[in-house]
């Protein structure tokens, strides 16, 4: 999944050679090396649940279907590369969409 959040904290000059040390005596940078940290502490934090996975491949099946005939519809011509392209638009967003979906539902 692409990371589109971010999360700031404000740190003391200690605080913050205190990180940059740690994390290149890790061969990290900074980001990575927190990242790994917050993971670590919180195996939840990478898990997708199966109503996730499912709502994910469902807006996928559901983009391509609306892609594909809309090609198709337009007369434009429908090559491998134009299928390819919209399959792999769908597989790069379908878990984002999905978590969008359950984030609205839940509200």
């Amino acid at each position: 999944m692409t990371r589109t959040r971010t999360a700031a904290t404000k740190l003391t000059p200690i605080e913050h050679m205190a990180l940059n040390e740690v994390a290149r005596a890790n061969g990290m940078s900074p980001s990575a090396w927190l990242r790994k940290l917050v993971i670590e502490s919180n195996p939840k934090a990478t898990q997708v649940s199966g109503e996730q996975v499912l709502l994910a491949e469902m807006l996928a099946l559901r983009a391509i279907a609306i892609n594909l005939l809309f090609t198709i519809g337009t007369s434009s011509p429908l090559t491998q590369e134009a299928v390819a392209k919209v399959i792999a638009s769908a597989d790069n967003d379908k878990l984002a969409w999905a978590l969008a979906q359950l984030t609205t539902k839940e509200k």
